[in-house]
């Protein structure tokens, strides 16, 4: 805040100037002045007129005489009188400044320009990144840094804070690489980036990029965070359901959670929450915490104990990030972590599944119950993922034709089962038997997998089994 009192200056009471300030009467008058953080008085001493015979007054601070034109007196431009402003530099050549960045070593005295003005300003180095370049005194007074190292830079310098030296790994997006070279990882500048998966093109910033994705067509929409947290668990070899909804278990109504999983009879759910659980998304802050509020309480209500519902903070696209948060997250002390492969993690959080899933058909596994089972997914996404390959060239996979394989296989009175435990589905009792010793760790009949799904025995092995059909489960309870 900038103000002077003139108020009390004597004005002419007639004439052409009448009601403007009278500053030939005005000599002796005080004035009080709020200049920032800065109060005082100035006197005015002196009417005086320069060499163009244009008016000027000398007026008195701090027992020192200054010059100042009356218009700049009455705005309050006093900043050269005060000693705000002045000539003299405040930094001299070879001191060390502390910034927000560290610390830079003036160079040299110099004057920028600003506006359609100089100002004082100083060359540096900065001793964190040895860029040397040019800072006025205003942003080294308010510490602001070196102008390559600081997090938004001002500045690319090739080597230092291009996105091809800090994130390499996103290199392979850009389709001129030298705007790798001349754009940092906050820009918001847009450039053209390409798919890695189906090459389409299209401009998005780099910023965007880091912290969102391509986002393309041919996405299969799971984010960052949670592909990394699913090869964590799938590293772990351990039975669990992504995406959990009603379909497994009926009492998660309308919601899904990310990750479900049972160790020690005990129950546990773990949310991969991104971005927008800390900040306004496409829905407003207040509502996406209200929705994880009734999300929780519910699974609350169902049997999860407080402490087994895991949040884990995945807001950054970032293998760093949420490699830490995952290390201090409760996983750590129900599982060893010391064996996960961090980058086989982070190149499959990079991955495409709907490309995974194409390449699973491609190879033969020509069963959507069977990839589903696989890749830890429910058997519709499967199939909506292998459709969109189809669209994108990536599989020859034709429904009809899997139906007719399927029944070829297994007979066209084969039966869906679901095991409870885990969640998984398989094509038969027969199918259940196939895969039991690599999905379950022992064996499994058939025909006992058969007797549970007929309600003839509770459990079998400490599993329990249901035909998916509705239908098939009345039939089977009229036997």
């Amino acid at each position: 805040m900038k103000n002077i009192s003139i108020e009390c200056l004597p004005k002419y009471i007639e004439g052409r100037l009448k009601g403007k300030i009278n500053w030939k009467e005005s000599i002796g008058n005080i004035l009080s002045f709020i200049y920032n953080d800065i109060t005082g008085n100035i006197k005015i001493v002196e009417y005086c007129y320069n060499n163009k015979n244009k008016p000027y007054l000398k007026v008195e601070y701090n027992t020192e005489i200054f010059d100042i034109t009356c218009g700049h007196l009455s705005e309050c431009k006093i900043g050269n009188i005060i000693g705000t402003k002045t000539k003299k530099y405040l930094y001299n050549v070879d001191d060390i400044v502390s910034v927000n960045t560290g610390k830079i070593l003036i160079l040299e005295q110099t004057r920028t320009k600003e506006g359609k003005h100089t100002t004082k300003a100083y060359k540096y180095r900065c001793l964190e990144c040895n860029y040397i370049g040019t800072i006025s005194e205003k942003h080294l007074k308010e510490c602001c840094g070196c102008s390559v190292c600081c997090p938004s830079p001002r500045k690319i310098e090739k080597g230092i804070n291009d996105i091809a030296t800090t994130h390499p790994d996103l290199v392979k997006y850009f389709v001129n690489i030298n705007d790798a070279y001349s754009t940092s990882y906050a820009s918001n500048k847009k450039v053209l980036m390409k798919c890695l998966d189906c090459s389409s093109q299209k401009e998005l910033s780099p910023n965007t990029l880091l912290n969102c994705g391509f986002g393309c067509v041919c996405s299969d929409s799971i984010s960052y965070g949670e592909k990394l947290i699913f090869d964590v668990l799938n590293q772990l070899d351990i039975s669990f359901t992504f995406q959990l909804s009603k379909s497994t278990l009926k009492w998660c109504q309308n919601y899904k959670y990310d990750f479900h999983f049972e160790l020690n009879n005990e129950s546990y759910i773990l949310e991969a929450n991104g971005n927008q659980h800390y900040y306004d998304a496409w829905d407003k802050l207040e509502v996406t915490q209200e929705n994880d509020r009734l999300k929780k309480e519910l699974a609350l209500q169902n049997g999860i104990k407080p402490e087994n519902y895991i949040v884990i903070d995945c807001r950054k696209s970032d293998l760093s990030f949420i490699k830490q948060n995952v290390l201090d997250s409760k996983l750590n002390e129900l599982f060893d972590l010391s064996n996960i492969d961090w980058i086989k993690c982070h190149e499959y959080a990079c991955s495409n599944l709907v490309k995974v899933a194409c390449e699973l058909w491609n190879n033969g596994i020509n069963s959507t119950t069977e990839i589903a089972n696989i890749m830890h997914m429910h058997r519709t996404t499967i199939c909506i993922y292998l459709k969109n390959g189809k669209e994108l060239n990536w599989t020859t996979y034709d429904e009809k034709i899997a139906r007719t394989i399927s029944e070829g296989k297994l007979g066209k009175n084969a039966k869906e089962v679901k095991c409870i435990e885990n969640g998984l589905i398989f094509e038969s009792c027969a199918d259940v038997e196939r895969q039991s010793e690599k999905i379950f760790g022992v064996y499994l009949n058939q025909n006992n997998v058969s007797s549970v799904c007929r309600n003839v025995r509770k459990s079998y092995k400490g599993y329990t089994f249901v035909y998916t059909n509705k239908k098939i489960i009345n039939e089977e309870r009229k036997i």
